[in-house]
């Protein structure tokens, strides 16, 4: 009994060792979320890992929940910051606001999975054009609080976004950028929207 224990461990190690060798790969990407995941099903699947520390982990899921839509909206948002401080003209900022969006949605460091983008989204929007972003992301608050379902409000706040875009920047602002955005997310959410029918 005591070589399997031994072994187990010795596996288990291994496994958080190839945790830590991944981790600046994922950093950089800003899979955030795959991370931690990763670490909560290596300590859940040990027998030595107790169940009195699953309430403590229960706050850590929670707090790596918000580092990661933090992580991710800052992502967005920083991207399309940075291209309007070197004075880019308005097309090349909505091109990387697009890039960094769909740099999320197909990370190369995941085989081009990645996450359904709605945080970073949000922080693109915010960043693009401030008024867009604050109305989305106020509709995605309403809708979530309303009918309890995150991918509801995800997809009422996407279709939703180009409408707010025409309303606050016309048809000359980031319109076409914030519908590829929006039809993107909408694509990422097309099984909830299947079973939300």
């Amino acid at each position: 009994f005591r070589p399997v224990v031994i072994s187990y461990r010795a596996r288990l190690r291994e496994l958080r060792q190839a945790y830590r060798d991944t981790a600046e790969t994922l950093a950089q990407s800003g899979a955030w979320d795959r991370l931690e995941v990763q670490e909560w099903q290596v300590r859940v699947n040990s027998p030595e890992y107790r169940s009195d520390a699953l309430q403590a982990d229960s706050l850590a899921i929670t707090l790596t929940a918000l580092f990661t839509l933090l992580g991710d909206a800052l992502k967005g948002a920083v991207a399309v910051l940075l291209a309007q401080a070197y004075g880019l003209s308005d097309n090349v900022i909505g091109l990387v606001a697009l890039a960094v969006f769909l740099g999320h949605l197909y990370p190369i460091f995941l085989k081009f999975k990645g996450g359904k983008g709605v945080a970073t989204a949000a922080g693109v929007l915010l960043a693009l054009a401030p008024l867009v972003g604050l109305a989305t992301l106020a509709t995605w608050i309403a809708t979530a609080y309303l009918f309890r379902y995150s991918s509801l409000a995800a997809i009422v706040a996407a279709i939703l976004a180009p409408a707010y875009s025409m309303l606050f920047d016309g048809a000359s602002g980031y319109t076409g950028v914030v519908l590829a955005i929006s039809l993107a997310l909408v694509a990422k959410h097309w099984v909830n929207i299947q079973r939300l029918l």
